[in-house]
C-alpha cells in the first residue's frame, strides 16, 4: 500500500512539475483558558503565511502536519478571547510548543475579540499595526474556508425562504463527509435527511463559496461544505441538549458523548436525537425522526482510522402548495390538501418515510515529512418513500382537484352556490374525505367486486452507494503545496410502487387505466407488465412501475497552489466519467420491446479547469480573480424521457458547457473586515424533462427542453463593523440576475404514443421563446442588517433586519410556444397573462436571537466535572407576516387559453408567521 501511496505522489508532482525539496515538521501544542488553567477547545489557530489552521479539540490540543521549517507567526482566535499573536520557530521533525496561555478579552477594553460564531471573517493580517509593506514582508494570505457576513445571511438568514446562493441550483453546491461525497448521483443534490438531527457532531466544518482552491476536491461553482465527523476532532465531554421550537417539529432531545484523544491513542463518540411533534404548525403535518451516530478512531504515530455510522430514521406529514383561489376558501395561507378526517382523527395523505444508514471508513497517513494521504471509503443503503392516493375508474379523491373548484363549478352555476357552501364548512368540501374512500371501496365490494377503487401507494426508491476516495498533500517547496486526488462512486437505485394501504378493499389490479378502453378506437394492451399473469396486488406488492437505475462515476483532480509576497495563485483541473443505464424490471404493455432489461449505456467524459490570482496590496486589503470553464454530464432524469414505462432516451445528449468568473476585494483590518465580489457564470447545452398530465391525449406526457442557455451574474457583498468591544455591525447584500439567455427546443412525448403507431406529436419541435425569462431561482435581491452585542458576563443578543425581493415563478415552457398564444389578440391582457412571467412580493422581516452561559460547577459535587448550562433563544419574522410567498409555479396543463383560462392556475407555498425556539444544553 505504501509503493501505492508513494507512487501516487510522484504522479501528482510530476503532472505539475515540481519536486519535494522542502524540510518539514509535526507542530503540536496546547491551549489553556487563563481563568481556570484547563483546556480551552475550539480555538483556532492559524499560520497565516502558510494559508492553513486548525482548531483545538477537547484536551486543547492541536497540531499541524507537514509544517516546512522556519519562523512563523501564529495567530489564536476564539469566541470570549483576546486575540493573541505568537512568534514560534519550526525546526525539528517534531516540535513540541509550551502551553499558550489565552486571557478573557473582557478583561482588556482595548482589545477586540475575533468572534468564531459563524457570521464573521477570519483575521489574515500579519501586523494590524503596519499598512504598508515592503518587498522583503511576508503578507499573510487569504484563508478560504472563512465565513463572511454574506456566507452567514445566505445560510442562516435567507436560505428558510428558498434564497440560493448566486441563483444556483443545489446540484452546483458539494457536500463532503469524512472524505465522501454526499450528493447525490441521481439529480445532483444533498439529501439531508441522511444524516439530519446530529447538529452536536458535525460542528466541525469548512466552508467555501465559488471559485477558490480546496483541498479534497476540485470543488463546486457554489457553496463547498466538509464536514470533519471524526472521533478525535469532536470535543471532549457530555452535552445533553432540548429545543422547544415551532416549526416543523415542536421537540428535539439530543445526548452526545466524546472521549476526546486519549492516551492510548484511541478516541470514540457517539449522538442519539429525537425530533417530533403529533402536530406541526401546519394542520396535518407530523414529525417523527430519530437520529444515531458512532464513531471510534485509532492513532497511531504517522497514521489512523476512524469508522463512523451514521443513520436518521425519518417519518413526516407532508403539506403542499395550492391555489391562491384554495387559499381564500379555506380562509388560511397555511391550507394543507394533503390530510383529511378518519373516523374523527387527522390522517395525512402524503408521508415521507427515509432511512438510509452510512458507514465511513477512513484512513490518513503521513507517508514523509512533506506528504499526507487521506483514503476514505463507504457504503450507504436505505430506502425513501413518498405516499400518495390511486384510484380506479372512480372520481378523482383529492380535495382541490380543479372541478371540484368555483373557478370550474361557477362556469356552469353561476349563483356563487358552490364558494359559499365551501367557505361555510372548508374541512369538509377541502379536505380528503378518508371515510368517503373506505366507503367507496366498501360498496364495490357489495356490489360484487373485491377490488379497491381507491388505494393508498407509495413512490419508493431504495438506492445502494458505494464511495471511494484517495486525496493526496504534498508540500514541494516553501512555496508550493500540491493537492491530488482520484474518487469513484458507484449507485444502484431501484424505483418502484407499493401497495401501501387498501382502504378496506381485498386488492387492487395492476393494469394501465388509461389504454384500458382503447386508444382512439385501438386495441391496447392494458398490462403494465406483459410477463405476469396474476394481476391483483396486495399491500406490500409493487405495481404501476418497477425498474433500476445504475449509476458510475469517477474523477481524478490536481491542484497547485504558490504563496509569495505579493501574490498567490492556483492552477486546478479535474478529468471526469459518467456512464449510467436502466434496467426495466416490468414489460410494459404499451413498450413491449423497449421496457425490460438493460438500456443502452449511456457515457460522459467531462474536463473542468480552474485558477485565480490573489494581490496583496498589503496585509488588510487584497484583490482577486478567479476562473473556470469545462463540461458536466446531463442528470439521468433528463436523458431517459419516461424511466416508469421504457429505455427511450432524449436525441443526441450533449455535456452542458459551463464557465465561470469572479472578481473580488477583501479588506481586513482591525475594526472593519469586508468582502465585495462581482460573478458571471455560462451555462449552454442544458436539458429539462417536465412530466404531467396532458388532458387532450388523456395520457402522461413528457416534455423534452433542449438548447437550454443560462446566466448568472451578480454582486455579493458583506461588511463587518467593530463598533467597540461588545457591539458588531454585519452587513449583507446580494443582487442577482439568473436568467434565459435564448430561444430553447422542445418536443412532445406522450405515453400512449406507441400504441396508436403515432409519431406526429414526438417529431414536431416547438421553439421555446424564453430568452430573458429569470430563472426560478428564489429572491435575487437580498439585504441584512444585523447588530450583534456581547456582554462580559457572558451572554449575547442581536437583532436583524432581512429584505428580500425578485422572486420569479417556474413559468410552464409551453405557454411560451406560437400555438399558446396563437388564438389570443396580440398584446391583449389575456394575452399578457398569459407568457409573463410572474413576480412574487418583496417582503421583509425581523429577526431576535439571545442567549447566556453559566457555568455549574458549585452544584456538582463530583470531583473533575467542569459543567455549563447554555440558553438560547430566537424568534424570527417577529412581526408574524403571513403573506411571504416562499415559491410558485404555473400548472403545466395548459388547456384551452380561450376557453379555460382560470382552470390551470399556479400553485404556490407560504412561509410561516413568527417562529420561535428555545434550545438549553448542558455540558460537562
Amino acid at each position: 500500500m505504501n509503493k501505492i501511496y508513494t507512487f501516487l505522489t510522484i504522479i501528482a508532482c510530476t503532472l505539475l512539475g515540481f519536486t519535494s525539496t522542502a524540510q518539514s515538521s509535526l507542530l503540536k501544542g496546547k491551549i489553556v483558558h487563563e481563568d481556570t488553567m484547563l483546556p480551552y477547545a475550539d480555538v483556532q489557530v492559524t499560520i497565516p503565511s502558510l494559508k492553513t489552521f486548525a482548531i483545538t479539540n477537547g484536551d486543547g490540543e492541536y497540531t499541524f502536519s507537514n509544517i516546512p521549517t522556519g519562523s512563523y507567526e501564529i495567530i489564536l482566535s476564539a469566541d470570549g478571547i483576546t486575540e493573541k499573536k505568537v512568534n514560534i520557530q519550526v525546526n525539528e521533525s517534531l516540535t513540541q510548543l509550551e502551553d499558550i496561555v489565552l486571557e478573557s478579552s473582557n478583561k482588556n477594553q482595548n482589545n477586540f475579540t475575533i468572534e468564531n460564531s459563524g457570521a464573521s471573517l477570519q483575521d489574515g493580517t500579519s501586523d494590524d499595526n503596519n499598512t504598508e509593506n515592503t518587498s522583503g514582508q511576508n503578507i499573510a494570505s487569504v484563508l478560504n474556508a472563512a465565513r463572511d457576513p454574506y456566507l452567514s445571511a445566505a445560510t442562516f438568514g435567507w436560505g428558510q425562504y428558498f434564497y440560493k446562493i448566486r441563483g444556483y441550483e443545489n446540484d452546483n453546491s458539494y457536500m463532503y463527509l469524512n472524505g465522501v461525497p454526499m450528493n447525490d448521483l441521481e439529480e445532483g443534490g444533498i439529501f439531508y435527511n441522511s444524516f439530519s438531527g446530529l447538529n452536536d457532531v458535525f460542528r466541525g466544518r469548512s466552508v467555501s463559496l465559488g471559485l477558490a482552491p480546496i483541498d479534497n476536491t476540485f470543488g463546486a461553482l457554489g457553496l463547498n461544505t466538509n464536514l470533519d465527523a471524526t472521533a478525535s476532532n469532536q470535543r471532549k465531554g457530555t452535552r445533553l441538549t432540548y429545543t422547544l421550537t415551532n416549526r416543523s417539529y415542536r421537540n428535539r432531545l439530543m445526548l452526545t458523548h466524546n472521549s476526546g484523544l486519549m492516551k492510548s491513542g484511541w478516541a470514540y463518540s457517539f449522538s442519539v436525537s429525537k425530533r417530533w411533534a403529533n402536530e406541526g404548525q401546519i394542520k396535518g403535518t407530523y414529525y417523527n425522526a430519530y437520529g444515531y451516530f458512532a464513531a471510534v478512531e485509532k492513532r497511531f504515530k504517522k497514521h489512523g482510522f476512524n469508522i463512523s455510522l451514521i443513520g436518521a430514521p425519518v417519518e413526516r406529514g407532508k403539506n403542499g402548495p395550492a391555489t391562491d383561489e384554495t387559499f381564500d376558501l379555506a380562509g388560511t395561507h397555511y391550507y394543507n390538501p394533503y390530510w383529511g378526517y378518519q373516523d374523527g382523527k387527522i390522517r395525512n395523505s402524503r408521508v415521507l418515510k427515509s432511512h438510509s444508514p452510512l458507514v465511513i471508513l477512513t484512513h490518513d497517513a503521513r507517508l514523509n515529512e512533506n506528504t499526507q494521504i487521506t483514503t476514505a471509503i463507504s457504503y450507504q443503503a436505505g430506502e425513501t418513500s413518498t405516499s400518495t392516493l390511486d384510484w380506479y375508474n372512480a372520481a378523482d379523491p383529492r380535495p382541490d382537484y380543479y372541478r371540484y373548484l368555483p373557478s370550474y363549478q361557477d362556469s356552469i352555476d353561476l349563483t356563487n352556490s358552490v364558494a359559499n357552501q365551501i367557505k361555510n364548512d372548508p374541512e369538509k368540501y377541502l379536505q380528503v374525505n378518508w371515510d368517503g374512500l373506505y366507503e367507496a371501496n366498501y360498496l364495490n365490494k357489495k356490489a360484487g367486486y373485491n377490488r379497491s377503487v381507491y388505494i393508498l401507494g407509495a413512490d419508493v426508491e431504495k438506492s445502494k452507494k458505494l464511495n471511494a476516495a484517495v486525496n493526496l498533500q504534498s508540500i514541494v517547496t516553501d512555496h508550493i503545496t500540491v493537492h491530488s486526488g482520484i474518487s469513484y462512486q458507484t449507485q444502484n437505485n431501484h424505483d418502484f410502487r407499493r401497495v401501501e394501504d387498501l382502504l378496506g378493499g381485498d386488492y387492487w389490479v395492476n393494469i394501465n387505466q388509461f389504454a384500458e378502453d382503447g386508444i382512439q378506437g385501438v386495441t391496447v394492451s392494458t398490462k403494465l407488465n406483459e410477463d405476469e399473469s396474476d394481476l391483483t396486488r396486495k399491500v406490500g406488492d409493487t405495481y404501476g412501475y418497477d425498474y433500476n437505475i445504475h449509476f458510475n462515476k469517477a474523477a481524478w483532480y490536481a491542484q497547485g497552489v504558490f504563496v509569495y509576497n505579493k501574490f498567490d495563485f492556483f492552477l486546478g483541473g479535474e478529468l471526469g466519467y459518467t456512464n449510467f443505464y436502466r434496467t426495466g424490471n416490468y414489460r410494459h404493455g404499451l413498450y413491449q420491446n423497449d421496457s425490460k432489461g438493460n438500456s443502452d449505456a449511456t457515457t460522459f467524459f467531462t474536463y473542468k479547469t480552474k485558477g485565480g490570482i490573489t494581490y496583496k496590496l498589503n496585509g488588510r486589503n487584497y484583490i482577486y480573480a478567479n476562473g473556470s470553464i469545462g463540461t458536466r454530464a446531463p442528470y439521468i432524469d433528463n436523458i431517459f424521457i419516461s424511466p416508469r414505462t421504457r429505455n427511450t432516451m432524449v436525441e443526441n445528449p450533449r455535456v452542458e458547457k459551463i464557465s465561470s468568473g469572479e472578481l473580488g476585494y477583501l479588506l481586513r483590518s482591525p475594526f472593519i473586515k469586508g468582502r465585495l465580489t462581482f460573478f458571471a457564470t455560462e451555462v449552454k447545452n442544458a436539458v429539462d424533462i417536465k412530466r404531467f398530465y396532458n388532458d387532450f391525449g388523456a395520457s402522461f406526457s413528457n416534455y423534452v427542453i433542449q438548447n437550454i442557455n443560462k446566466r448568472y451574474t451578480g454582486l455579493e457583498a458583506g461588511l463587518e463593523i467593530k463598533m467597540s468591544p461588545s457591539l458588531t455591525l454585519n452587513l449583507a447584500g446580494a443582487l442577482t440576475q439568473a436568467f434565459y439567455t435564448s430561444r430553447a427546443t422542445a418536443r412532445t412525448f406522450n405515453d400512449n404514443d406507441a400504441a396508436i403507431g403515432s409519431t406526429t406529436a414526438s417529431d414536431k419541435v416547438d421553439t421555446l421563446y424564453i430568452k430573458n425569462y429569470y430563472v426560478p431561482s428564489g429572491p435575487q435581491t437580498a439585504f441584512q442588517t444585523a447588530l450583534n452585542y456581547r456582554s462580559k458576563r457572558f451572554w449575547f443578543a442581536s437583532i436583524t433586519f432581512n429584505y428580500l425581493a425578485n422572486n420569479w415563478i417556474d413559468f410552464a415552457p409551453a405557454r411560451r410556444t406560437t400555438e399558446g398564444v396563437d388564438l389570443l389578440a396580440y398584446d391583449s391582457k389575456e394575452w399578457h397573462d398569459v407568457i409573463d412571467q410572474q413576480k412574487l412580493p418583496s417582503f421583509y422581516t425581523i429577526d431576535l436571537f439571545g442567549g447566556k452561559s453559566f457555568k455549574v460547577d458549585k452544584y456538582i459535587k463530583k470531583a473533575g466535572y467542569n459543567t455549563y448550562f447554555n440558553i438560547q433563544l430566537g424568534i424570527t419574522n417577529l412581526l408574524n407576516n403571513q403573506n411571504i410567498k416562499l415559491y410558485g409555479f404555473e400548472n403545466l396543463r395548459v388547456g384551452s387559453a380561450t376557453s379555460q383560462p382560470d382552470w390551470f392556475v399556479p400553485k404556490s407555498a407560504y412561509a410561516l408567521g413568527i417562529q420561535y425556539f428555545i434550545n438549553m444544553n448542558l455540558r460537562f
